[in-house]
């Protein structure tokens, strides 16, 4: 269920993501030719009256949907990171008798030590005696 929340939060985001860059390039077009960088940062620092001098009237909409859509994206991924730490402490809070399983015991026994060590470093496996006593 977790997942399915997250994927719609995700889904959102990337919605809004496409709305803002939508109406970004539509509030651009009005823009100027000659002032259409400046009309880029004035965007990206949120200086909207900039804006709205240099493309008049008609760029108020998108305006008001870019930052309707820029809005509705950072909530989105507060909302996930929130969700994802409140889960995060959820599972290491749980205490049912489920998931309480048995602490792990401690092997200090050396021979085994250096099996489990042997293993991890991949060393090659001798083969058995008798299987090398058949062969001959």
């Amino acid at each position: 269920m977790l997942v399915m929340l997250l994927s719609a939060i995700a889904l959102i985001a990337v919605v809004a993501w496409c709305v803002a860059v939508v109406s970004a390039l539509r509030v651009i077009a009005l823009v100027p030719a000659g002032q259409r960088l400046s009309a880029w940062f004035s965007l990206g620092w949120w200086q909207f009256a900039k804006i709205r001098a240099s493309a008049g009237d008609a760029a108020i909409p998108h305006i008001k949907r870019y930052i309707q859509a820029i809005v509705a994206f950072f909530a989105a991924v507060v909302s996930a990171i929130l969700i994802a730490i409140l889960a995060g402490i959820s599972a290491q809070d749980d205490t049912s008798p489920d998931n309480q399983a048995a602490e792990p015991k401690r092997i200090d026994d050396p021979r085994i030590v250096a099996v489990r060590t042997a293993e991890r470093m991949l060393l090659p496996a001798y083969p058995p005696i008798s299987s090398s006593l058949e062969s001959l």
